[in-house]
């Protein structure tokens, strides 16, 4: 896990991040946008948010949008607009620590898989009739691939990682660190079949 209010990566990026300044006819869309906040609490006990957008309201086709480090729901405003253009109505949560939801610190995907499962689960209670396209960018497309990877409902159509990650190499030093996490990972575990 990584600390989200001491990065230096986030300070060099500006950590206040707000909304960008888009062209006008995309902030007239998420203006005029029929949008919720929607909450869900995640199985470690945090308040999450995402925004959901409604403007097919017929639609059951869904596109859940994962967005990326060092960013939030809306700096997504581009992908929804494009989504939404296509016919989808969207989710678009705030991962951990950012934006609306709570949390200090970054699973660099892997917490975040579970989240996005159950922000799927959500989706699929409030339409039980829902096509899900999950699209995640960067640390959203790491989510979206170890979410793949799980036992995910048959709403979920597609999946669509754009810029995700395949290995992350770190130092980790201190005294008797070596001793709390020799047993310690991150990622999947992938268990042989035998031949029969």
């Amino acid at each position: 896990a990584f600390d989200l209010q001491n990065s230096r990566y986030l300070q060099k990026c500006g950590a206040a991040m707000q909304l960008p300044l888009l062209q006008m006819e995309r902030n007239e869309w998420f203006a005029h946008s029929n949008r919720f906040d929607d909450f869900i609490d995640s199985y470690d006990g945090l308040k999450l948010h995402a925004l959901r957008i409604v403007n097919q309201e017929d639609s059951h086709k869904w596109i859940i949008i994962q967005h990326g480090i060092a960013s939030y729901s809306g700096t997504l405003l581009e992908h929804m607009w494009e989504a939404d253009h296509r016919g989808f109505n969207i989710l678009a949560p705030d991962a951990r620590g950012y934006g609306m939801s709570e949390g200090k610190y970054t699973g660099l995907g892997w917490c975040e898989h579970y989240d996005l499962i159950s922000w799927i689960n959500y989706l699929v209670n409030l339409d039980p009739l829902a096509e899900i396209v999950l699209f995640g960018i960067n640390v959203g497309a790491a989510s979206v691939m170890n979410a793949v990877g799980d036992y995910l409902p048959r709403n979920v159509k597609c999946a669509i990682a754009e810029g995700g990650y395949k290995e992350i190499i770190v130092k980790i030093s201190g005294e008797g660190v070596y001793g709390q996490l020799k047993f310690e990972s991150g990622g999947h575990r992938v268990q042989r079949v035998p031949k029969t």
